[in-house]
C-alpha cells in the first residue's frame, strides 16, 4: 500500500510541476552496467527518475571504493562530480537519492551522467541511459 501512495504522490507531483511549466522527468527505470578494465571487477545499479528525483541503488565486485567516494559524473565520466552517493564497502553496496535541478535534467535525459566508483586499482564507470 505504501509503495501506491508513493507511486501516486510522485505522479501527482510531476502533473504539478508541469502544469507550472517546468520540464519534468517522466517515471523510468534502467539498468546501468558498471564496468572496468579488468573485466573481473564490475558493478550494476538500478536507476529510477520521477518528477525531479533520482534513486540509485547498486552494488560492485572488486576493490574498495575510495575517497573521494562513489557519484555522479556528467557531462561524460570525466566531468565534475554532480552528487555524492553513499557507499558501503563491507557490503560492496552504493546507492542514494538527489534532486536532479533543471540545468542537469537534458544530461540526464541524453545520457550524459555516469555512476563513478573509484578505487586504488582505477574506477567502475557505468553510463546511466534512460
Amino acid at each position: 500500500m505504501r509503495t501506491i501512495i508513493k507511486g501516486l504522490s510522485i505522479g501527482l507531483l510531476a502533473l504539478a510541476l508541469a502544469a507550472c511549466g517546468e520540464a519534468v522527468i517522466p517515471p523510468t527505470t534502467s539498468e546501468v552496467v558498471l564496468e572496468h578494465d579488468d573485466a573481473a571487477i564490475f558493478g550494476t545499479a538500478n536507476v529510477s527518475a520521477a518528477a525531479h528525483v533520482v534513486t540509485i541503488d547498486g552494488a560492485w565486485e572488486g576493490p574498495d571504493i575510495i575517497e573521494p567516494g562513489a557519484g555522479v559524473h556528467g557531462p561524460g565520466a570525466d566531468g565534475p562530480r554532480l552528487y555524492a552517493l553513499g557507499f558501503d564497502n563491507a557490503a560492496n553496496t552504493f546507492g542514494g537519492s538527489f534532486t536532479l535541478p533543471e540545468r542537469h535534467r537534458p544530461q540526464f535525459s541524453a545520457g550524459e551522467l555516469y555512476i563513478v566508483l573509484p578505487t586504488a586499482e582505477g574506477d567502475i564507470v557505468g553510463q546511466i541511459v534512460r
